[in-house]
């Protein structure tokens, strides 16, 4: 009697079937990785509104000055001095080292119509922000204030400093420092010689030849 053997046979799988596996797991990855894309996204996000939240912000404010503001000026012109500005008629310094009060807005006005006496130290101003602000900081490094030229007329401030005080200074201000000591040698209110002798040599001008001019034309005037 003969054996009967039955043969198991396997169904092949399709290559449509194999697609739609591969398919399936590459969707997966693709959502697997946009979704982490998303978490990352996320973190860095948060992240950056917790250093926001933690940076104190720096706030630059700037302080605007009225145009009201006002100073002292001072006259370091010998004899009178009067400036104009067609917006404020004149203004007007009766003597050396008189000192009046000027807003900001006036001092605009009077330094860019007599830029010039400005530049040269024929008037003074207190305010040092002015000075800057009215584009006088370099021309200040060459002008003594009204307090040094007193200190030299009473003696207080010694010879040997001359030279360095005086030496840089305008020639406007070395005219009119000259001036004030010639008055004074004239009236006979300064007659340190020496000091007389120093300033000139310092000055670039003979105060008592000047003086001596002085009373040579007075001299002739009086005989005629």
């Amino acid at each position: 009697m003969e054996e009967s053997k039955t043969k198991k046979t396997t169904k092949p799988v399709s290559s449509t079937a194999k697609n739609t596996q591969t398919q399936s797991k590459d969707s997966q990855k693709i959502a697997e990785l946009e979704a982490m894309v998303a978490k990352l996204s996320q973190m860095i996000t948060e992240q950056n509104e917790r250093n926001a939240s933690q940076t104190t912000p720096v706030v630059v404010t700037e302080t605007v000055r009225p145009l009201t503001r006002k100073t002292k000026v001072t006259s370091l012109n010998y004899g009178e001095l009067s400036l104009y500005a067609p917006t404020r008629g004149f203004v007007r310094f009766s003597k050396f080292g008189e000192t009046l009060t000027l807003s900001y807005e006036q001092l605009c006005d009077y330094v860019n119509n007599c830029r010039t006496a400005a530049e040269e130290g024929r008037f003074y101003i207190s305010d040092q922000q002015m000075v800057d602000e009215l584009d006088l900081t370099e021309h200040y490094k060459k002008i003594i204030n009204v307090d040094v030229i007193n200190a030299i007329l009473s003696g207080e401030l010694s010879e040997d400093k001359y030279d360095g005080i005086l030496g840089a200074v305008t020639q406007a201000q070395k005219e009119s420092i000259s001036n004030i000591f010639i008055d004074k040698v004239y009236k006979r209110e300064f007659v340190d010689l020496n000091k007389i002798d120093k300033l000139s040599k310092v000055l670039g001008i003979d105060i008592i030849k000047k003086v001596d001019e002085i009373k040579t034309v007075e001299s002739a005037q009086a005989h005629k």
